[in-house]
């Protein structure tokens, strides 16, 4: 039995019922098309599982991905979705905890700025007071070898890791918007360090929970002010504005919540111990707390 042929461009325009020009201007966005006319070609191609161009290539080699990528609408609406939160701005804490904001200490906010300054702005930057803009630190961008930072290494150890930025890369076709560069994926040609990049942490009140799993509820225990719990529960957590981040109940609703085990594969929370340890050598809760007081204040 011979293998059914690839629907055509032809083939989706007597779906939809419109010319193959148009057809060309939905898939290229070289012309206007109204909503009605393009949901039409749209709903055709999925239905014929119509591959353009570059999908058809990576067909023939056995690589595919998701049929409504090739869309332009879909496309370009990821990418303006990604152009959006990489500008949105974070909320400040005073905005959302009006009275926890009034109750801040200046003088510990300035201590805790201080020690901030010291201890992490060259990982994560600061905020420029004067012109308002984040500025990135020395190593901001910049892989921080598992060795160093001593956090849960599964997911950059994991089977897959040297295997999947070619696979990623090859997902796509040459020309797709979402294609990214090669050389922008590691390992690669950016580096192959297995580790962790530092990030700027605008608004870092409300990135609970903290590191990259999600083990660590609190600023107050990710800064080693308080212990890191070793088991707590996920799900509709509240927000503790005291220790900054989640609270989780003693006796959750099975049904809202799981349980989270830091002992379990992926999920440590250790490492990440900066200024100090937990009780470890220059342990300062004093300090710790001045700079609790400061994070609250940052945006």
């Amino acid at each position: 039995m011979a293998a059914a042929s690839e629907p055509s461009i032809k083939d989706v325009s007597r779906a939809a019922g419109v010319s193959t020009s148009t057809v060309s201007h939905v898939l290229n966005r070289t012309r206007f098309v109204s909503d009605e006319v393009r949901g039409r070609v749209e709903r055709a191609i999925l239905q014929l599982n119509y591959r353009h161009n570059g999908l058809a290539r990576s067909l023939r080699t056995r690589q595919s991905y998701a049929i409504g990528l090739i869309i332009p609408d879909v496309s370009n609406g990821v990418i303006g979705a990604v152009d959006y939160t990489v500008t949105l701005k974070g909320p400040r804490y005073e905005q959302i905890f009006p009275e926890e904001a009034a109750k801040i200490d200046a003088a510990k906010v300035e201590r805790g700025r201080q020690l901030y300054m010291q201890s992490c702005a060259s990982c994560h930057g600061s905020r420029n007071t004067q012109t308002g803009k984040w500025e990135n630190g020395q190593f901001t961008g910049q892989v921080v070898p598992i060795e160093q930072i001593k956090t849960d290494p599964e997911r950059v150890y994991f089977r897959y890791n040297e295997s999947l930025p070619d696979a990623l890369y090859a997902f796509f076709p040459d020309g797709h918007p979402l294609r990214p560069k090669r050389e922008d994926i590691r390992p690669g040609p950016a580096g192959t360090t297995r580790g962790y990049i530092n990030s700027p942490i605008e608004s870092v009140f409300a990135r609970a929970p903290y590191l990259h799993n999600g083990a660590v509820m609190t600023l107050a225990e990710l800064i080693n002010l308080k212990p890191r719990r070793t088991v707590f529960y996920r799900g509709a957590n509240l927000y503790d504005p005291i220790d900054v981040g989640l609270a989780t109940p003693l006796q959750p609703e099975t049904a809202i919540y799981y349980r989270f085990d830091t002992s379990m594969r992926g999920n440590s929370n250790q490492g990440h111990d900066y200024p100090w340890a937990f009780h470890g050598p220059g342990w300062n809760p004093a300090a710790l707390e001045d700079l609790l007081e400061f994070l609250k204040t940052m945006w």
